[in-house]
């Protein structure tokens, strides 16, 4: 997990492999603070198609 910590020491390969784990500060609702969220590539890109495929089929 540290290897894809900064992105820098990364082949194009690996830096979009599915494994690769990347942060976002996410800003909770209620809070002046942000969380800091650590997931794969592959996790994030679940979570966005799961959320989607909510709204789509809640129409």
């Amino acid at each position: 997990m540290t290897k894809g910590a900064d992105n820098q020491d990364l082949t194009m390969e690996e830096r979009w492999a599915n494994n690769v784990v990347i942060c976002e500060r996410i800003q909770v609702t209620g809070s002046r603070l942000r969380n800091e969220v650590c997931r794969t590539r592959g996790e994030w890109q679940a979570m966005r198609t799961d959320a989607r495929d909510a709204v789509i089929f809640s129409r």
